[in-house]
């Protein structure tokens, strides 16, 4: 399996991840956003960031502090 099909692969079951445990809570993306903005000891995250770091197109420590943020919101 080439590098960045298994990346793409590995992102489409993250997003997929991520949608089905906001259903579990009820979330929408707004929800999840406050949540992790709460989480980082942020007043807000925009949406579009949050999508951003759910789909693998953010980078950086910030992205990372996200990212590892929405898992430990959403226990994934």
């Amino acid at each position: 399996m080439s590098e960045t099909y298994e990346r793409a692969f590995q992102t489409a079951t993250f997003e997929n991840r991520v949608t089905s445990a906001r259903n579990l809570h009820g979330w929408s993306i707004q929800d999840l956003a406050g949540q992790v903005a709460k989480r980082r000891g942020k007043d807000r995250l925009s949406v579009n960031y949050i999508r951003s770091v759910i789909s693998g197109h953010a980078h950086g420590k910030a992205y990372e502090e996200t990212l590892e943020a929405i898992k430990q919101v959403l226990g994934i």
